[in-house]
């Protein structure tokens, strides 16, 4: 991942955005911190072609933004849409409900409809790089957790995640059963008392087009539903796909949960987001729908006897 320039790093709050949730409170409900408030938060450089972020999105570095729509999902009266600390560059699309915080140079070609949003060219208050290394502490606590359940992969690739308990449930697949895996069944998952954390090993993580990875309901040995088609992300809300020794995240189609991958840079292309995504660098491509569903699950630490220390 490239180095922030050091003019990104300043820390002058010369805008007043709404007060960040301090990253210990992920334990209470959420992640927590700086990216509580954004849909997309990428700590470096920002890409997004051909796609629809309908919340609020934030870079550390420049944002580049093409034939997308941007915010339809928020509220007019929220503060901001957008927030880079970099250039931002806009064409061809809509971007709307909130202020365009530009720390560099502003780019805004006619072909960019703003809609309830105005260009404010100031230096952001979020310190990028305190926030990496506070997500990246938190994505080693939650890959230092044991497994409280157990992971079974059927020959036809889905993974099922089995016997969960109220509370943070954990599971770790290797690399090569991401990569290969076409869905996720979690039977028996409850949105009232569940969380479930992927953590998912691997540096250099890739997915073809082989199949969306989704949170589903097995129907037989060889279908599944997504329990998405019936626009109810609670599940999603409380599942967190951790890649914690990521530097390179590649997925061509859907990813249903939310994304924590706070030192890799993710290309992400011809598929859904379902879930809030944090990460080092992000290049969105033909993601038809990236929902505003913010995690919400409890990351409160099993206890101590079911820890990992290896």
């Amino acid at each position: 991942m490239r180095t922030i320039p050091p003019r990104y790093r300043r820390t002058l709050a010369v805008l007043a955005l709404t007060s960040a949730i301090p990253l210990a409170s992920a334990q209470a409900g959420g992640l927590g911190g700086e990216a509580s408030r954004f849909q997309i938060f990428s700590i470096g450089d920002l890409q997004v072609t051909n796609s629809s972020p309908n919340g609020a999105v934030a870079t550390g570095g420049n944002l580049v933004a093409s034939g997308c729509s941007i915010g339809s999902g928020l509220n007019p009266q929220r503060d901001s849409v957008i927030v880079a600390a970099g250039d931002v560059t806009l064409s061809n699309g809509s971007y709307q409900n909130g202020n365009i915080v530009v720390g560099g140079t502003p780019n805004i070609a006619p072909s960019a409809g703003l809609r309830n949003a105005r260009v404010v060219q100031l230096q952001t208050s979020i310190d990028f790089v305190d926030a990496q290394d506070e997500y990246s502490r938190l994505s080693q606590r939650l890959a230092g957790f044991k497994a409280t359940g157990e992971t079974f992969v059927y020959p036809f690739r889905a993974i099922e995640l089995r016997g969960l308990e109220d509370g943070l449930n954990v599971f770790n697949i290797t690399e090569l059963q991401y990569e290969r895996s076409n869905g996720i069944v979690v039977p028996d998952f409850d949105p009232d008392v569940h969380t479930v954390v992927i953590n998912v090993a691997g540096k250099n993580v890739r997915r073809g087009s082989n199949g969306s990875l989704f949170v589903g309901r097995l129907n037989s040995r060889i279908t599944y539903q997504s329990l998405a088609n019936r626009n109810d992300f609670s599940r999603h809300q409380r599942l967190l796909w951790n890649f914690h020794e990521a530097s390179d995240l590649i997925s061509n189609g859907s990813i249903h949960g939310a994304i924590l991958a706070p030192r890799a840079h993710l290309t992400h292309q011809n598929g859904q987001l379902v879930g809030q995504v944090i990460a080092g660098e992000i290049d969105l491509r033909n993601a038809a729908r990236i929902a505003t569903t913010p995690f919400l699950g409890d990351l409160a630490p099993p206890p101590a006897s079911e820890i990992s220390f290896d």
